[in-house]
């Protein structure tokens, strides 16, 4: 009985958003340079440990295809075409790399991207389009807000000239750190990044999670030199408040003594087809879509998809293959799912309580029975 299995990705559409089938974790910090990341290793070379790789860059709010995205990864940049598709084809070899996408007038990302042997790679990435500046008068200072929750005020005088704000909302598949040792509930890009203040500046954002005491949520500033976590961080009612020297990304977090998450592998059951490969063929195909499900949830999704690191609202086609060998029996193609199921807990008092299950469909087992004989080599019913 031979049993193959082959990956052929649906056609990429402007509509279509796929996710991510391998591990992904973000840097801790922004960087242009793409290394490997573990440089003593003996870099592959050989055509068998060489993988191909495929990917699309979209829009986070809209999820519309975005060209001219320039994505580099392994120091070689490629920019995505009309369809926001690049590909890498065997040019990157198996071993952890950092990767970064860019636009102008877009939040860029980098992730951490590991490339397995005989594993074909698909990458879905997001960016966040960066909100419209406001123009601050420097000698009366003002106010920049995405809305009546999320508000930066400046003071008079704090800033040397006339400057041009803006903050950007960048919670989501599109964040563009993941911060593993936090459980980030708000993260937002100002600019101009690097910015500095005279006096300082004040950032009002809303809590984000019920359930929560806003007492125990913390900021952290992230730039290119590193994290430096906030002092002075206030709550009022449904919003915190935190003052600010410089710019940078700022993100609020609740420690992971207060919230977290687990994960646990599982399977699906075992799946019968219709596709079966008779005495008048060689082989049964059937198509498969892979994505992620929100069992349940008291959280926002974009909170969910900023700690998982990936989009739950895309899918993936998968093409099912069963191979009948000829003079052989008949074969019904069976599959089986499986990935990783994230549990995602809050603590109230000295109990984790429960407060979202995602599942992430990640791989899939082809299985053929034999479904009744043939006597012939190949032909006739």
């Amino acid at each position: 009985m031979l049993i193959t299995l082959t990956n052929i990705f649906a056609a990429m559409k402007n509509e279509i958003r796929f996710f991510v089938l391998l591990t992904l974790t973000l840097l801790a910090v922004i960087s242009c340079d793409l290394q490997k990341e573990n440089p003593t290793d003996e870099t592959k070379t050989s055509s068998a440990d060489a993988a191909v790789i495929n990917g699309i860059v979209s829009e986070e709010a809209t999820g519309g295809a975005l060209s001219g995205v320039n994505v580099s990864l392994n120091g070689v940049t490629k920019q995505t075409d009309a369809n926001g598709n690049f590909n890498y084809g065997a040019e990157i070899n198996v071993g952890s790399y950092q990767l970064t996408a860019n636009k102008a007038g877009y939040i860029g990302i980098t992730r951490t991207i590991v490339i397995k042997k005989d594993v074909s790679t698909f990458i879905s990435l997001k960016l966040f389009k960066k909100e419209a500046p406001v123009t601050i008068n420097a000698a009366t200072g003002g106010t920049v807000g995405l809305n009546t929750n999320r508000v930066l005020q400046i003071p008079a005088n704090a800033l040397s000239q006339n400057t041009d704000i803006s903050i950007t909302q960048v919670l989501g598949s599109g964040i563009p750190v993941q911060m593993n040792d936090r459980f980030i509930i708000e993260a937002l890009s100002l600019e101009p990044n690097g910015l500095n203040f005279t006096s300082q500046a004040t950032l009002q954002v809303p809590v984000g999670i019920s359930g929560i005491n806003p007492s125990i949520i913390k900021a952290v500033s992230i730039t290119s030199s590193g994290n430096e976590e906030l002092s002075g961080v206030t709550s009022s009612g449904n919003s915190v408040t935190v003052p600010l020297n410089h710019f940078s990304y700022v993100y609020f977090y609740v420690p992971l003594q207060n919230i977290r998450y687990r994960t646990v592998a599982y399977n699906d059951s075992l799946k019968p087809t219709s596709a079966i490969a008779d005495c008048r063929s060689d082989k049964a195909v059937y198509e498969v879509t892979l994505g992620a499900k929100i069992v349940s949830t008291t959280l926002p999704a974009n909170i969910l998809t900023a700690q998982i690191g990936q989009d739950l609202s895309s899918t993936m086609k998968r093409t099912l293959v069963v191979t009948r060998i000829a003079g052989g029996q008949k074969k019904q193609l069976y599959y089986q799912i499986s990935g990783t199921r994230y549990i995602f807990e809050i603590l109230n008092g000295s109990t984790w309580n429960e407060a979202a299950v995602v599942e992430l469909q990640e791989n899939v087992k082809v299985v053929g029975k034999d479904v009744g004989e043939c006597h012939d080599q190949g032909g006739g019913n």
